[in-house]
């Protein structure tokens, strides 16, 4: 670990007679403390001026080596109105896939100021990544002290070890104190930048044709949630008898520009429904103009060879799962805190750690409920809500669209919503200001939420849905969420409910929703029919 004190040429170039920013030979003396223990803290009593910055999807950064983003500006009333940043380079600056953070002070305020100060990286659950304490440090206008920690990133996102990102969320905590012991008052600013995001999962069925002994190489064409990019997705397949050795292939291209970072993760559906990984790849714009190519870790000829697990009824079932960064960023300075001591700035980072300011909620929640400052409508066919343009842009990639472009709802200030029931639209809304999912759902109402969240991409509401149905299967709720899953291709959710009829198939089909599922739903209901079947077979 190293560190190194910078600042810009060109400022520099300007100043009268100021003193070099250069990391001196005093400086070098004094002690730089990694990981402070915590009676040292302790001990610490001194007020501090503290930045609590959240950054949500960071996995999804799009910035390459020695690219960086940078928090909201902070101004420090007690550090005599110098004010401050960080900057993060998510892949490195010096190495490549590493994580490095500096602190960077802003124009303005006096030409020095000396700070102790300590930087830290952690989970959204408070566990520590990385802890760095340093004394008497010189931090001239634009100058910056960067602390090159060289994190892992392979380590961060390990996830099988699941080491510290929740909710793919890095929380980065900065304490700065007065060298010379001059007394501060005690401020906290907590910010949070969301790295925006779009998400799509669908299964994807390739079929092999038994007469030629070859897969089709039809392409398939992935429109996004926001309606503002494709994706097309070709089979890659060599002629001969020396392709089957190879492993199975696929090319993927765009040339959307708003496309600046995209994963894929794949699954491969075997004949019980069971997701066997097959890896997870990351491209950037450039990869996917010349066409991206992914393989899965199964040679062709062991496909054929085992088709009754791999190619049942002669398809090759891949579940995929795309997380697409647009390249656009919301900051929010959350909360600004005064005259609070060096505890209290730990327990309010504590406050945090969820993930939602709760005065920020309920903030929104007034909005939300008041119409404050409103500049749009959502009619259903029962309800009118006043609702705000910028909000449901943020949280939604399809409204994000239609505000955005000359559709009619941006002209006629009103989207009317007619396939969806007030109380419905009510909770979606209430979800996408406030992050509350209420839990007093039966399960139709949760199935018309979860539709709801699908049609407007709101992917963390239909996540929960998801999660919730799953919680409240029985005899009778069972079909209706098969159905569901079916229907909007969620696989994990099929998965489940596919298990818990299996352990109660003798009570499900003979029940009256059963008999709706047969009429309403044939295949789907022969489908899971044949599972059992397989499934006593297996027993016996």
């Amino acid at each position: 670990m190293f560190y190194e004190e910078r600042e810009n040429p060109f400022l520099s170039a300007v100043k009268n007679n100021a003193e070099p920013c250069t990391f001196d030979a005093e400086v070098r003396k004094r002690p730089l403390i990694a990981n402070r223990s915590m009676a040292d803290r302790d001990n610490d009593d001194r007020k501090c001026c503290t930045i609590i910055w959240i950054i949500e999807n960071f996995r999804y950064c799009w910035q390459e080596f020695d690219g960086f983003m940078e928090s909201p500006i902070f101004d420090f009333e007690s550090l005599e109105n110098t004010k401050w940043h960080l900057r993060l380079y998510p892949r490195g600056s010096e190495a490549e896939n590493y994580i490095d953070l500096c602190l960077r002070r802003d124009i303005g305020g006096p030409e020095r100021i000396t700070l102790d100060f300590e930087l830290v990286i952690s989970s959204m659950n408070g566990s520590e990544y990385r802890r760095i304490y340093l004394k008497g440090q010189k931090f001239y206008v634009t100058s910056y002290k960067k602390v090159l920690e060289r994190i892992d990133r392979c380590k961060v996102f390990d996830a099988k070890k699941n080491m510290f990102l929740k909710n793919e969320s890095l929380l980065v905590q900065c304490r700065m104190w007065r060298a010379d012991g001059k007394e501060l008052k005690g401020e906290q600013f907590i910010a949070r930048t969301v790295v925006e995001i779009e998400r799509r999962s669908f299964i994807w069925d390739i079929k092999y044709l038994t007469s030629n002994q070859i897969f089709e190489q039809t392409p398939l064409h992935i429109t996004l949630p926001s309606k503002t990019a494709v994706l097309n997705l070709s089979p890659l397949l060599k002629e001969g008898s020396e392709s089957v050795e190879e492993e199975f292939a696929v090319q993927i291209t765009a040339d959307d520009e708003s496309i600046k970072y995209f994963t894929f993760h794949r699954d491969l559906l075997d004949s019980l429904g069971n997701k066997l990984d097959c890896g997870e790849d990351e491209f950037w714009l450039d990869h996917l103009k010349e066409g991206a190519i992914f393989k899965l870790p199964y040679t062709i000829k062991k496909l054929i060879e085992e088709r009754a697990k791999y190619l049942p009824k002669d398809v090759l079932s891949l579940r995929c799962d795309i997380v697409i960064s647009t390249g656009d960023t919301t900051d929010i300075i959350e909360s600004y805190i005064t005259g609070i001591d060096d505890n209290i700035c730990e327990q309010n980072f504590e406050k945090y750690e969820s993930g939602v300011s709760p005065d920020l909620k309920a903030d929104l929640k007034f909005m939300h409920r008041e119409g404050t400052l409103s500049d749009t409508q959502i009619r259903t066919s029962t309800e009118t809500f006043p609702a705000h343009t910028q909000i449901l842009g943020a949280r939604s990639p399809v409204f994000r669209a239609m505000f955005s472009t000359d559709m009619k709802e941006r002209t006629k200030e009103c989207v009317d919503i007619n396939d969806l029931d007030g109380e419905t639209v009510r909770r979606m809304l209430l979800y996408m200001y406030t992050d509350a999912f209420e839990e007093d759902l039966q399960c139709q109402s949760a199935c018309q939420l979860y539709a709801a969240a699908d049609k407007y991409a709101v992917l963390s509401l239909k996540s929960k849905c998801s999660s919730f149905l799953q919680r409240i299967f029985s005899v009778t709720s069972a079909c209706d969420i098969l159905s569901l899953a079916d229907m909007y291709q969620d696989e994990e959710l099929k998965i489940s409910v596919r298990k818990y009829i299996l352990q109660n198939h003798r009570d499900i089909c003979s029940s009256e929703e059963w008999k709706l599922l047969m009429k309403s739903h044939a295949e789907l209901a022969l489908e899971m029919m044949c599972l059992v079947y397989r499934n006593e077979m297996e027993i016996f």
